[in-house]
């Protein structure tokens, strides 16, 4: 079945790339394109290929793939909207990935001559281009190893430099008071070697100030995948942070700006979930609309997926009613997570029948028993020099009340290192298939239990704040749910529980897609049985009836 022609428009008004483009021109661009249709597993191109044709897929789903060492490497996935193949043509070269149907797909097809027509007569296209081909390099170099398989980057962009240029003013006027003070102090007697000598230090502090405050402003992004938006902020041996929030718990994106921020293209951006509790407010945001349109344009996507679902479950619902052959695709299958490697008495994350559960970092432990460890092995300094009698100050003490005395304190330190260690692995967290869970319990004490379906997940911060904690990477993860947040404090990884709290959550929307469409498929053979029966019931009836009812 072909594309007709005010499909196509539509299609195409609702790319981001095309945004800014009148109705008659938009009509001139859709006549460039043709229509391709390709089955499951048939490549659209194929790694090496010397093809320069641009691509936008209209509907099913698409991998860009390669081999490495024998094995695949699925890197993104595509879905409807979704653009890919210009940078052979930008950059003239061949293709560098494989790019296959995972599903019967339609493509929208445009040849590398009526690619060149299009960049050479509409130069926002160009521009925009240009900007998506950034994003693709940028997200290359960054390397984010968080990133889902297939997961797709299409905006990367830092605070406008308003921000920096606001930040910047302590360190300047830092900088300019040291050159006050040195200029004013040199005319002084006496104080011309004291005077340089406070300058300078002021002058280098003010200066590596600015120097490290530049770094700090080129470490935070805000970024937008097909599946999440999110904001990413490091200091540099400070601390280390990462909020996000997916796509379908977004309700709204509010913009908001300044009369400056409308002079320089800058503005705050909030996104807004559906019980506010994990509410994102990014500041300073460049072209503050064009991040707006872009999210909006990734929920307009979320939606059709999830539409084109329902009818494709529709449509295998009927032709399964009707005895027709049916196509069978591949389910979506995820990989188990893998349980941690690490010492076994310490060990901060365990898998087990298909739970993970987490304990604090070791460093907690150690800062909780520190005192008792070396008030332990104070005692058995002491009793070891009594037994050697190398030292004075003990023979005044009888070696039975030497020992009676490293007895009774030794027992409270260990029960007080027992208790400890105790405590310590009382505190857990845990993820089941549909709960996460926060359990504190006290030796001898009360015990506290926080629970939430995975379901009601509305944004996801990890954050790792001072150097102890980025040099042996562990922090908090706080979870923002439907009426409240569970904090994950202290745990070994954060990045790796959030990764698992993803997975968890996306293995039960798949669940509970499949039980949807099973529902769906046997109420469509509900309605289709019924269909038939008074069908027949209909054919049975006698040709009798009169005239007016006929």
């Amino acid at each position: 079945m072909t594309i007709s022609f005010e499909d196509k428009i539509n299609f195409l008004r609702n790319q981001n790339i095309f945004n800014e483009i009148s109705e008659e021109d938009l009509s001139k661009i859709a006549r460039r394109w043709t229509t391709s249709s390709y089955t499951v597993d048939e490549d659209i191109f194929a790694k090496g290929s010397n093809d320069r044709s641009f691509y936008i897929l209209y509907s099913g789903e698409i991998i860009e793939w390669e081999e490495v060492d024998e094995e695949i490497n699925i890197i993104s996935t595509l879905g409807a909207y979704d653009e890919f193949g210009s940078e052979a043509f930008i950059f003239n070269r061949s293709r560098i990935a494989t790019f296959t149907s995972t599903k019967n797909s339609k493509v929208l097809t445009m040849t590398a001559s009526n690619f060149e027509w299009l960049l050479r007569n509409f130069p926002q296209i160009k521009i925009n281009m240009d900007a998506l081909t950034k994003v693709h390099s940028q997200a290359e170099k960054l390397n984010f190893d968080w990133l889902h398989e297939g997961e797709i980057i299409y905006m990367i962009t830092r605070r406008h430099p308003a921000e920096l240029w606001i930040d910047l003013l302590k360190p300047v006027i830092a900088l300019i008071s040291s050159g006050l003070f040195l200029l004013v102090t040199r005319f002084i007697p006496g104080m011309i070697g004291l005077s340089t000598l406070i300058g300078g230090v002021l002058a280098i502090f003010s200066l590596l100030w600015i120097i490290w405050m530049g770094f700090d402003w080129q470490n935070d992004y805000f970024i937008i995948t097909n599946e999440r938006i999110v904001w990413v902020e490091e200091v540099i041996l400070s601390r280390s942070s990462r909020q996000e929030i997916p796509l379908p718990q977004i309700q709204f994106v509010n913009v908001s700006r300044s009369y400056w921020g409308r002079v320089f293209n800058f503005g705050d951006v909030t996104i807004r979930t559906y019980t506010h509790t994990g509410n994102l407010r990014l500041t300073f945001v460049r072209d503050p609309m064009e991040f707006q349109a872009l999210v909006d344009e990734q929920l307009v996507r979320s939606k059709d997926k999830e539409e084109e679902s329902k009818t494709e479950a529709l449509r295998h619902s009927i032709r399964q009613s009707l005895g027709m052959e049916i196509e069978i695709e591949d389910e979506e299958i995820l990989e188990d997570p893998e349980n941690e490697e690490n010492f076994t008495l310490l060990k901060t994350r365990t898998v087990s029948y298909g739970e993970i559960t987490y304990h604090k970092h070791w460093m907690v432990l150690l800062k909780a028993i520190w005192w008792q460890l070396v008030g332990l092995g104070a005692i058995a300094v002491v009793l070891f020099l009594k037994i050697i009698g190398s030292s004075d100050s003990f023979v005044s003490i009888s070696m039975q009340t030497t020992l009676m005395g490293s007895f009774i304190l030794g027992t409270i330190l260990i029960f007080l290192l027992w208790y400890h260690f105790v405590d310590y692995r009382n505190d857990l967290y845990r993820l089941t298939s549909e709960m996460i869970i926060d359990l504190e319990k006290k030796p001898f004490g009360k015990e506290d239990s926080k629970t939430a379906p995975l379901k009601n997940i509305q944004s996801i911060r990890i954050a790792k704040h001072g150097l102890i904690q980025v040099l042996l990477n562990y922090g908090s993860v706080k979870v923002n749910v439907a009426d409240g947040v569970l904090d994950f404090i202290y745990v070994h990884n954060p990045a790796q529980v959030q990764r698992d709290i993803f997975y968890k959550k996306r293995q039960l929307e798949i669940s509970q897609e499949k039980s949807d469409t099973t529902r769906e498929h046997e109420r469509m053979t509900d309605y289709l049985k019924m269909y038939r029966k008074v069908w027949k019931d209909e054919d049975d009836q006698p040709n009798n009836m009169p005239e007016e009812i006929e």
